[in-house]
């Protein structure tokens, strides 16, 4: 009898230690759950990272002879205007709203002369960084309002930091734009899809990235090609009076279908007296 009793007190033991165990495995260390490590707190807004978006824009710009010398010119002009717009200064005032991030922007200009493809062509490369948001300010009702005011004005000081900073950036970019030589003398010919490949080959290959093309699409050296990638193109078309209407109709289908061949994502067409509100809609959105 003394040994059933010890026995039966050994298994008693042994369940509880077993049951013991099994809840530890299933609750994990204290303050865990699921057997994971307490997770570390979460970060402040402002100290969470994040790869910011970046719009990639590629502009090639034929101002060779054969085009009107006011249409290369205009052109340039819209293109510091997106530029510009890109990275309005900060306001004045304090926002009395949420702000959306803004993403960065790099944009690749180049031009059609006779030897478009050399890497020796002088080409403008803007660089405009992005810019964080910036939460809504603390409301009058808020519990913990004098704190959310000190956290508010530190976040606002940084987005304000941020967004001075691009717009230097902006700044600088138009007026590299509007230092640029357009070389439109005597002699040049148009090595227009040499442009568009060397626009291609640099900075970022991918479906996000944008292209325009502004010429007459009259070519004249050899066709280059090229691996667009996916790439959106809009080809805003200059028809000289001196080329008949459905001429210029044909060189835009000819070089749409090229440019598909070679991996453009799509290939839209507008004239250049109607270009200026696509362009702008198409190279200063997000």
């Amino acid at each position: 009898m003394w040994v059933v009793k010890v026995a039966r007190r050994w298994s008693l033991g042994m369940i509880a230690l077993v049951v013991a165990s099994l809840f530890l495995a299933a609750c994990g260390p204290l303050g865990g759950t699921g057997g994971q490590p307490r997770s570390a707190p979460r970060p402040a807004p402002h100290e969470r990272t994040s790869t910011p978006r970046v719009i990639v824009d590629k502009v090639c710009v034929d101002a060779t002879l054969s085009s009107n010398p006011s249409f290369s010119r205009d052109v340039m002009a819209e293109l510091e205007g997106v530029v510009l717009r890109w990275a309005p200064s900060p306001p004045a005032g304090l926002p009395t709203g949420a702000v959306p991030a803004r993403p960065g922007l790099e944009f690749y200009v180049h031009q059609v002369t006779s030897d478009s493809f050399s890497t020796t062509q002088p080409s403008p490369e803007v660089t405009v960084p992005a810019t964080p948001a910036l939460p809504a300010p603390p409301g009058a009702l808020d519990p913990n309002l004098a704190t959310a005011e000190v956290t508010w004005a530190s976040e606002e000081a940084r987005w304000r930091k941020a967004v001075g900073v691009a717009h230097a950036a902006a700044l600088a970019g138009v007026a590299m734009l509007r230092n640029f030589k357009l070389d439109d003398k005597v002699g040049n010919f148009s090595a227009i899809s040499g442009c568009l490949a060397a626009l291609a080959d640099e900075g970022p290959q991918d479906p996000e990235v944008r292209m325009v093309l502004a010429s007459d699409l009259e070519e004249n050296e050899p066709a280059v090609k090229a691996n667009y990638g996916g790439a959106r193109i809009i080809i805003d078309q200059n028809c000289p009076m001196s080329i008949p209407a459905a001429a210029c109709q044909q060189l835009a289908r000819s070089w749409t279908a090229r440019l598909e061949r070679q991996g453009a994502g799509s290939v839209v067409v507008v004239p250049a007296n109607t270009a200026a509100g696509p362009l702008t809609s198409f190279l200063g959105g997000e």
